[in-house]
């Protein structure tokens, strides 16, 4: 081939390449047609009981067609296609391939890319972990201005994951991520305020952080709001603002929105008290995995709140809640052992004092008839004895 062939066929590729770049962004928001062969999940880093670990929710459908023109346009270097492609193979529990991918798009600097890339060696998905790295692709991310690079890397000074746990400098990064408008890292550094963790305690600043992420529609941050409004912390008290967050929560399915639903209604602060709906909400939120609605449960078992009073409920709701994580449960966990046992040994004393006083009465009637057979028998021998004389 001369030079002008070359010439005309590279030209020819990059056209292509462009097309491809253009028509992706609206590809991945047309709707699927010929079948869903793959589908694009929501990717997150959790904590888990021996370290991070890869959150992956099945997210929107992703057609054959969608999936052939990502690989067509990766084939030619296109980063934003490479990435897809890795968001796929994460979604299907390919974690090498994905990880794959998300490295070829991340060596050409796309931030999401980087991202994925850090999660996969944060939690080991797909390469073997590594928190250094993980930590240098999410900075890298971070510069390319990705706020969901900044809340990790505050996630990982949080949790200590390869550097000394520190929340002060977890507290910087989550308000660096919150200032791009990543809404989580805007719900982490509310907390942070609410309860002084890193940061000085501010509850004014704790419910302008609740208040941001809830206009985003983050539904924690909806929850945390409401119970800002619901206590009167860092705002005036307010329940029919507090019942207007925890509902607006609770509606996007998110167990702490549940679980403030149900305090309302125990408490019949803002709703007239029932125990009956609060108890409904409560175990709708614990079986989203909310410790504190574990613990309400039982809490509501032991008090017999509505419910006839079960210990046993209240003791297995407790350890739940308590294996969750949620500390404070764990001195109801203890009492409400204590006052199984306690009942136990009641009721065996009970049936010992029922049982003695049966054996003792059994005992009286026993030497009693045996009294009586002896004077019968005393009584014969006598009347023999008279007629032998």
């Amino acid at each position: 081939m001369n030079t002008s062939t070359w010439t005309f066929v590279a030209f020819a590729n990059l056209v292509l390449a462009a097309a491809l770049a253009a028509a992706l962004p609206a590809m991945a928001g047309a709707p699927a047609s010929g079948g869903h062969a793959a589908v694009r999940p929501a990717i997150e880093v959790r904590v888990g009981p021996d370290g991070p670990v890869l959150k992956v929710t099945i997210g929107e459908p992703v057609s054959a067609a969608q999936l052939k023109h990502w690989e067509m346009a990766a084939a030619l270097g296109d980063a934003n296609a490479e990435n897809m492609l890795a968001e796929v193979a994460l979604g299907r529990r390919d974690y090498a391939r994905g990880a794959g991918w998300a490295r070829k798009s991340a060596l050409r600097g796309y931030a999401p890319a980087e991202v994925a890339l850090g999660a996969c060696y944060l939690t080991g998905s797909g390469v073997p972990r590594n928190y250094a790295r993980a930590l240098r692709w999410f900075r890298r991310a971070g510069s390319h201005g990705s706020a969901a690079a900044d809340r990790y890397i505050g996630k990982i000074y949080e949790n200590g994951w390869g550097v000394p746990r520190d929340y002060t400098v977890a507290a910087r990064w989550n308000a660096i991520a919150a200032a791009k408008g990543s809404a989580g890292a805007q719900v982490r550094l509310g907390f942070q305020y609410s309860v002084g963790l890193g940061v000085r305690l501010n509850y004014q600043k704790a419910v302008r952080w609740f208040r941001m992420a809830a206009a985003q529609g983050d539904a924690m941050g909806e929850a945390e709001l409401g119970s800002m409004y619901a206590l009167g912390l860092g705002t005036a008290r307010n329940r029919a603002k507090a019942l207007f967050w925890y509902r607006r929560s609770a509606s996007q399915g998110c167990g702490a929105g549940e679980d403030g639903l149900g305090m309302l209604y125990m408490t019949g602060h803002g709703v007239p008290r029932n125990y009956q709906v609060a108890m409904r909400y409560f175990k709708q939120a614990a079986a989203r995995g909310e410790a504190q609605a574990m613990y309400n449960v039982g809490y509501i078992y032991a008090y017999g709140l509505g419910v006839p009073p079960d210990l046993f409920k209240a003791k297995a709701w407790f350890q739940r809640a308590v294996d969750a994580g949620d500390r404070h449960a764990r001195r109801d966990l203890r009492r409400a052992t204590f006052l199984i046992h306690l009942n136990f040994l009641i009721k065996l004393v009970a049936v010992l004092v029922v049982a003695g006083g049966i054996w003792l009465v059994w005992r009286w009637l026993w030497k009693r008839r045996r009294a009586s057979q002896q004077v019968k028998l005393a009584a014969i021998v006598n009347r023999g004895w008279d007629a032998g004389g």
